[in-house]
């Protein structure tokens, strides 16, 4: 059993305890098969949905963005806020000095490097502006003291242990980590998929060409595709 260095007075600071990183407790963390099934048999099931049944994935599908949208949209934007300034107030607060790791451990990058990573990343920040990275940072920091700080391993519901004590261990575990895992997978293949749409419009408003493009039987070559008005007027 992971031995999780607890605090032992209550109401003591964070940052007065001891840190302790994983490696240091002998845990050897282990794929969980159950997390692992109930993923790999829901991403088949969704994929075999989507491509096997296209017309009656896509009405749905549809239908529930637009409802999430219409009806869950603000509920998002004001938890992007919230994190936001909950961050802001983290990093400027006592808590924002609790080092991430031992207290006699040093970073792995110097300050200069540090900059420069984030130099790097400037013109990221005017693309997304500062409100999704302090969710990113939210998900990183609280990783980072349960996994470097607290010697947990390195799960979503590790970070909640504090909140379920022994409870994540059972049923509750398995369920925040594979709700996890499918927003993660899920995630990125909607930031893939919206790229993609986005590199075929530059593509179509650049060459006039769109992937697509109709075959116009009376003329015998392609066209571009321009709308259905354009196509009734070439098929004449």
């Amino acid at each position: 059993m992971l031995q999780e260095l607890s605090d032992p007075h209550p109401g003591l600071h964070p940052a007065l305890i001891p840190g302790i990183g994983v490696d240091e407790t002998g845990y050897r963390f282990k794929p969980s098969k159950i997390v692992f099934a109930v993923c790999a048999v829901f991403i088949v099931g969704f994929l075999t949905w989507g491509f096997g049944f296209r017309e009656h994935f896509a009405e749905p599908a549809a239908g529930m963005q637009s409802w999430i949208i219409a009806n869950l949209g603000w509920l998002l934007s004001s938890v992007v806020v919230l994190v936001f300034i909950f961050m802001v107030w983290v990093a400027f607060s006592r808590r924002g000095g609790i080092r991430l790791g031992r207290d006699d451990e040093k970073p792995e990058f110097s300050t200069v490097s540090w900059i420069a990573m984030l130099a790097s990343m400037a013109q990221i920040m005017f693309h997304w502006g500062p409100l999704p990275w302090a969710i990113y940072g939210l998900i990183g920091a609280s990783l980072a003291y349960s996994t470097y700080r607290r010697g947990r391993p390195g799960l979503i519901s590790a970070i909640l242990d504090p909140i379920f004590n022994q409870r994540t261990k059972g049923i509750i575990g398995p369920l925040v980590d594979v709700l996890s895992v499918l927003v993660t997978i899920f995630g990125v293949a909607t930031s893939l998929g919206v790229g993609a749409l986005q590199i075929m419009r530059g593509v179509e408003l650049v060459s006039g060409w769109s992937p697509r493009g109709q075959w116009s039987l009376d003329r015998g070559r392609r066209i571009p595709h321009r709308g259905l008005h354009h196509l009734r007027c070439v098929g004449r």
